[in-house]
């Protein structure tokens, strides 16, 4: 491996020296050749080139890097640790641990890369009595570019618009929004792609609008992102329409694109419209409909009511449902205030050992004086729970 590595590194090392980017393929199978002959430095190096910098503006200097000491290579990869633990801490929900990475970074000198502060910034805003600290970093770091007279490209303007809708702050963004006007940035798609989302999740669909009319390149995107700009402000009919023109125009949309506008019918509660929607899909073999889709139908068809129909799309979907799926109907008979006997059957078939469902089902029969119904249902929740202690 040794002898091989001394021929290819160098070709590798001149392919981004050309300006040439390896694909996520080659990477990968570099990497894999790395771990089957036990060369772990290789390997974690070469991994670093391309998880550090997905823009590849650096490559060069990275790739220069390998011939470098550990230690410029462990504060590389401590960086990326740090951003890679950020969404655990989301998950977790605890402050302690975001306060922790953030006074991490700070000794170690990490406080000045802004996928880190990004992420810092993603974190706190998670948090209502900490917007504060998550306000306190951006704007830290616009003053300490502006003061030191860097000129921030797109990729940084796409994490601090990622920043401004994670706080939210309309105020911030649209004045990053000045700045891609005066640096002409606003012709790049992804840049006021992430634009149009900023403004739509800080409750301005009108700005969204504004933005969008001013592109003069669109992508399925920019697309996706103005119907779900009218979803969130409840404007389903709006965001319908908007779908319509997609289809009249012929240009090709995907899932995501399909999501939102689902989205935006089930908050406007567009029934009829999306049993439509979904009739056209079906025929379409270029789009692939997944759980989140069924979901999404399944919680409006529940919310309006019409539970049978809603039974019936959960029986017969091509994948099976998850239990987000079956606990929305469970509830959606609960605010209604009856069960249709094809879904009962179907929540015991799909999920035996969930007794939350039997328990909700025991006092919708309750409400309604079906006693019978309630013992069958806490007979089978007892022999769910015995079940599960024999398991146990």
């Amino acid at each position: 491996m040794g002898i091989v590595w001394k021929r290819w590194r160098p070709v590798f090392k001149e392919m981004y020296g050309c300006g040439f980017v390896a694909k996520p393929e080659l990477v990968a199978c570099v990497v894999s050749v790395c771990g089957r002959f036990g060369c772990v430095k290789v390997g974690k190096m070469t991994h670093g080139v391309y998880v550090v910098d997905e823009r590849f503006e650096k490559l060069v200097f990275l790739m220069t890097a390998l011939d470098v000491n550990e230690v410029s290579w462990t504060t590389m990869i401590v960086g990326v640790t740090l951003i890679s633990v950020s969404p655990a801490c989301v998950e977790l929900g605890t402050i302690g641990l975001e306060k922790d990475i953030h006074g991490y970074a700070f000794r170690h000198g990490l406080n000045s890369d802004m996928r880190l502060l990004s992420s810092l910034v993603h974190l706190y805003s998670k948090h209502e009595g900490s917007l504060y600290l998550a306000e306190l970093i951006f704007e830290t770091s616009i003053k300490k570019d502006v003061n030191e007279g860097v000129q921030p490209n797109y990729v940084t303007l796409l994490l601090l618009l990622t920043a401004c809708t994670d706080i939210p702050s309309i105020t911030l963004g649209s004045g990053i929004h000045g700045y891609v006007i005066k640096s002409g940035l606003d012709s790049d798609l992804s840049v006021t792609n992430s634009l149009i989302n900023m403004y739509a999740k800080c409750g301005s669909h009108k700005d969204s609008h504004q933005v969008f009319r001013e592109m003069s390149i669109r992508d399925c995107v920019s697309w996706s992102s103005l119907i779900n700009a009218h979803g969130l402000q409840g404007c389903g009919e709006e965001a319908l329409q908007l779908f319509n023109e997609v289809k009249e125009k012929g240009i090709q949309y995907d899932s995501i694109t399909f999501l939102v506008v689902l989205s935006a019918c089930n908050h406007a509660g567009l029934v009829e419209e999306v049993h439509k929607l979904f009739s056209e899909v079906a025929k379409d073999d270029n789009l692939l409909v997944n759980l989140e889709h069924y979901a999404c139908y399944i919680d409006l068809l529940g919310r309006a009511g019409k539970l049978e129909c809603a039974s019936d799309v959960l029986r017969t979907m091509p994948m099976k449902p998850n239990s987000k799926i079956v606990s929305s109907l469970v509830s959606a008979c609960k605010i209604h205030g009856r069960c249709c006997r094809n879904f009962v059957k179907l929540v015991y078939r799909l999920e035996p050992d969930n007794t939350a469902n039997y328990t909700l089902l025991s006092m919708i029969y309750a409400e309604f004086g079906k006693w019978l119904n309630v013992e069958g249902v806490q007979r089978d929740e007892i022999k769910g729970v015995e079940k599960e202690l024999r398991v146990q």
